[in-house]
């Protein structure tokens, strides 16, 4: 725990790198983070030389917004500590006892502690609330509680929030204690909000929650401008306010420098047509606060060198919007890299990849190489598994956790197939475990035994649709492979592969007399 408040402290206060070392020492004294906090800090006067008290006044309620947040911390660490933390809700309590306990000897005013208080019991904030608050602004602490705090966040209360509303407006931005000026924005915000831009209730609270800088711009100016900007790209107003409130940052991005070139960067280099410009700012709205100089047209002109056309580009931020704003460095990059390096892949094919999947530039490489690692696990070389990314880049996208090892699983010993077709066709990967893997190898196993599913290759098997199949692999009616499908559950095999039944109490009775047809035709496995 003591580390802990050091560590931060540090951080937030620049203290000093003495008070880390005398931290760090202190920290194996288990008996200091038994006792108050008073008695701590006296310790570390007594055990270490270069720790000096008094703190500054407006520090110290910094200092115990850390020891609370620290003890919390202890509390879920496996280290076996024992601290005497209080519940969750006793929490603000005693933190202003310890204050008071120690405001004598470090000088706080009981006008400091109001304020603590205040954001604690009243505007309900957490431990990490109240630090981001004073470390912006510890002027807050000298201002009335009575004369200033309270009327200047009741004028939010008569807009329709409550205190706990109020808590993240004041997080986000509490300079907003110290300039009058948003007074008057204010309700002109709310009026222009609710009326203009057709705000509900809860709309304009996350507005004010996410941005609440807004109050300190000129709506006839700053805002005004730009809403009539986003609604002349051709959305519904809806729309357009949903864009907003997903991202109300937006409205704060300059008209000249930012909106407008990126926006002429979308028509003109990337010939993006006009009814697609709200489906990119929905998915994507930061991407209109991004500097064209700066990041999209270096980025292009990188696509450019891997064989990707403006156009290209086009259809690709249609298709995933993040691959304009994926960090052109720490992400498409390095990339590149790992599919060059790695796995072995013609850095001429590299754009083919990237324009089939284009959602590869924000995947972090840890997933990346834990999906090598695992191919390779199985006995595939990297050049295997880059033929697979080459020719299925979703190799690349499966998940670990989900149905594709259960799909290479049942591909080797249920169908004892190669891994070698796995690497010919890695679009298997991709298809149903439970509407398409298991039932076609099922059925195909039935009508021409165990033979006959070695025989047929994973692409005659699983690439035609269900018409095709039946007609051209197994020869049998559609019919009697669906009902086979359907009763799939039943089976031996579907038990075995935990192939869930439907919760539909009729389907299970209806399946269950298709199961008896099953079992009267010797069929089921």
């Amino acid at each position: 725990m003591v580390w802990c408040l050091v560590r931060d402290i540090h951080r937030s206060s620049n203290i000093g790198k003495g008070l880390v070392a005398a931290g760090r020492f202190l920290c194996k004294d288990h008996m200091l983070m038994t006792g108050s906090l008073n008695a701590t800090f006296q310790a570390f006067s007594a055990r270490s030389k270069h720790v000096r008290a008094p703190f500054a006044a407006q520090q110290l309620p910094l200092c115990f917004v850390h020891m609370r947040m620290a003890c919390d911390e202890c509390k879920a660490s496996e280290r076996s500590i024992e601290v005497r933390s209080p519940d969750a809700q006793m929490l603000g309590k005693e933190v202003l006892r310890d204050l008071a306990n120690t405001r004598a000897a470090y000088k706080l005013s009981k006008q400091e502690l109001q304020v603590v208080n205040f954001f604690f019991s009243t505007l309900k904030l957490s431990y990490r609330g109240v630090r981001a608050i004073l470390q912006r602004c510890p002027q807050v602490l000298r201002l009335s509680l009575k004369n200033a705090i309270v009327p200047r966040l009741a004028l939010f209360g008569a807009q329709g929030l409550s205190w706990e509303d109020i808590g993240p407006v004041l997080v986000g931005c509490p300079e907003l204690l110290l300039i009058p000026a948003f007074e008057g924005n204010l309700k002109i915000f709310a009026d222009y909000a609710k009326s203009e831009m057709g705000a509900s209730k809860d709309e304009f609270v996350r507005l004010l929650q996410k941005e609440p800088s807004l109050l300190l711009r000129s709506v006839e100016r700053d805002i005004v401008p730009k809403v009539a900007f986003f609604r002349d790209l051709g959305g519904p107003p809806r729309t357009t306010m949903a864009c907003l409130v997903q991202n109300p940052r937006m409205l704060t991005y300059s008209l000249e420098d930012q909106l407008k070139p990126c926006l002429s960067f979308l028509t003109k280099q990337l010939h993006i047509p006009k009814d697609e410009y709200m489906h990119l700012l929905k998915r994507r709205p930061s991407l209109m606060g991004f500097s064209v100089d700066y990041k999209l047209v270096p980025k292009l002109q990188y696509f450019a060198t891997l064989g990707l056309s403006p156009n290209d580009v086009g259809k690709m931020a249609v298709k995933f919007p993040a691959v304009l704003t994926a960090n052109l460095n720490r992400k498409v990059e390095v990339l590149v890299q790992f599919l060059v390096s790695d796995l072995k892949i013609p850095e001429g094919n590299i754009g083919a990849i990237i324009k089939r999947m284009p959602s590869l530039v924000t995947n972090s490489m840890e997933s990346n190489r834990s999906r090598h690692e695992y191919y390779l696990g199985l006995g595939l070389s990297s050049e295997d598994v880059g033929k697979m990314v080459l020719e299925f880049p979703q190799v690349l996208g499966n998940s670990l956790s989900g149905e594709m090892p259960t799909k290479v699983q049942f591909l080797q010993q249920e169908m004892e197939k190669d891994l070698e077709e796995l690497v010919k066709f890695p679009y298997f990967l991709n298809y149903s475990f439970r509407d398409r893997i298991v039932p076609r190898a099922g059925f195909l196993k039935i009508v021409k035994g165990r033979k006959g599913i070695k025989d047929v290759s994973l692409f005659k098997m699983y690439y035609p649709s269900d018409a095709k199949f039946c007609k051209n692999v197994v020869e049998r009616p559609q019919k009697e492979f669906e009902r086979y499908r359907a009763c799939l559950w039943a089976t031996k095999l579907g038990a075995k592969w935990k192939i869930r039944h439907p919760d539909d109490k009729d389907a299970i009775k209806r399946m269950c007399r298709k199961c008896s047809e099953w079992m009267e035709m010797g069929t089921s496995q």
